[in-house]
């Protein structure tokens, strides 16, 4: 078997030689042959005839009756070579359509990738060389200072008042209480007459009286009679004890001695609940009102501001009243807020102009040069005090000083550090004036770029 494969193999190679030695009349007629994969392989060979197939691994043996795949590379010899595949009525295999060099340049195919990568990069770095990124934090510092500036005008004094009627709170609550007065008695006699505690009298108008004090008459000295007056009260309690003068006019205990209230009876009272005012609700009732006459005071003069003015109040003298005292009995209070304003007007960009200029003034001496504005100051009046002519108002000034490097000084740093080593260039910039803090991204064990223009600066402020 093997001696037959052996022989086989040799046949097959003698004529592939002879195919290919085939000259241009072979090549015509290659072109002039029609293609046979119109009809099967059996349809157009006669009994007998063999086809050999050949790819790029291996020759395969059309037989009619079975397929035999033998590499090309491997001995004969060995029967682990040969695959013997009988096909029961299949067609012959279709010759190969463009696949059987495809394997040959695969191959080469990760070695092209990797060397188009390395070319890639070459070029990147030829185009692009890398740059060396340093990040500058400048220092800052805030700069306050309490100042004063004469500016502005001064705006004629408003008054505005309000009131609002509010109930009383106050609850109260009156026993009944008894009349008081004073009964007066007359003696005619020549002898004196005594006349006790708890003498009851009856007006005329049927109030009963009765006195407090044992009373003692003298004896008359004609044509003077004796007198004498004692403290009564009303029996009863209540306002009907409240009589008038002489309504008691009557004689009594005694001959020729007569008993008259000269004077009305006071102080009776029934018994009731009662309302009164209360402090709080006089400052209750002030407490909306002057919010809302400070409130139309500052509309007021804020109405005679000019274009870009800015008002600041001066100090208002506020005054309340009512029209019922503390505790005095009502059923409602008449409460009255009064406030009266003066006011200064100055020019907001005036103002922040002359503020910039002395704080500024103030930061280059305590900083020294090289240091800058960030943004603008914060201006705040505190208040203002009046004059005659321009008024003075006490400012409150704060801002930002950063360290400023310009174009040139960029320049001089990149200049600096182009061509150092890694620590070399963080001390250099480390040790420049006005810089907080300094980082470089860069290769430690690489020098700087040589190019200024291959060092990045980014400069940060303001923290």
């Amino acid at each position: 078997m093997q001696r037959n494969i052996k022989s086989l193999r040799e046949d097959i190679d003698r004529i592939l030689a002879g195919m290919n030695s085939t000259g241009q009349d072979d090549d015509m007629l290659d072109e002039e042959r029609e293609p046979d994969t119109a009809l099967p392989y059996a349809a157009q060979e006669e009994p007998g005839t063999i086809h050999v197939h050949e790819f790029t691994d291996a020759y395969v043996l059309d037989l009619p009756d079975r397929l035999i795949v033998f590499p090309k590379q491997e001995p004969l010899e060995e029967e682990e070579g040969v695959i013997d595949t009988t096909l029961a009525g299949a067609p012959a295999p279709q010759p190969p359509q463009g696949k059987a060099y495809r394997g040959s340049w695969l191959a080469y195919a990760p070695v092209s990738v990797v060397l188009l990568l390395v070319f890639f990069s070459f070029l990147h770095l030829l185009l692009f060389p890398p740059l060396a990124h340093i990040t500058l934090i400048l220092r800052s510092q805030e700069v306050s200072a309490t100042t004063t500036l004469q500016t502005g005008r001064i705006l004629a004094p408003l008054t505005l008042s309000q009131s609002v009627s509010v109930p009383a709170t106050g609850r109260g609550h009156q026993d009944p209480k008894q009349a008081t007065g004073t009964i007066t008695f007359y003696n005619g006699q020549l002898n004196s007459v005594f006349i006790p505690a708890g003498t009851q009298f009856t007006g005329n108008d049927g109030t009963q009286i009765v006195t407090d004090q044992d009373a003692t008459i003298p004896s008359a000295n004609p044509p003077i009679e004796g007198q004498a007056s004692v403290p009564a009260h009303a029996v009863n309690a209540g306002t009907q004890g409240n009589i008038p003068a002489r309504d008691i006019n009557t004689a009594c205990c005694a001959t020729a001695v007569l008993a008259v209230n000269l004077t009305p009876f006071q102080g009776g009272a029934n018994e009731r609940n009662f309302q009164f005012v209360t402090k709080s609700d006089i400052e209750n009732a002030a407490i909306p009102l002057k919010a809302a006459v400070s409130q139309s005071v500052t509309a007021a003069l804020q109405a005679q501001l000019k274009d870009n003015e800015q008002l600041q109040s001066l100090p208002c003298t506020p005054q309340v009243s009512a029209d019922h005292q503390i505790n005095e009995e009502a059923t409602s209070v008449k409460v009255t807020a009064t406030l009266t304003c003066g006011a200064v007007a100055y020019n907001q960009t005036t103002l922040e102009q002359q503020a910039t200029q002395l704080l500024t003034t103030q930061a280059f001496k305590k900083l020294g040069p090289g240091y800058s504005l960030l943004g603008t100051i914060q201006v705040t009046v505190t208040h203002a005090i009046p004059s005659r002519t321009i008024p003075t108002l006490v400012l409150s000034l704060t801002g930002t000083w950063t360290y400023a490097l310009s174009s040139a000084a960029q320049q001089r740093v990149k200049d600096l550090v182009k061509g150092k080593t890694y620590q070399e260039a963080l001390h250099i910039l480390r040790s420049l004036p006005g810089i907080e803090k300094a980082s470089l991204a860069w290769d430690e064990h690489t020098k700087l770029p040589e190019d200024p223009k291959d060092i990045h600066l980014l400069l940060i402020s303001g923290i």
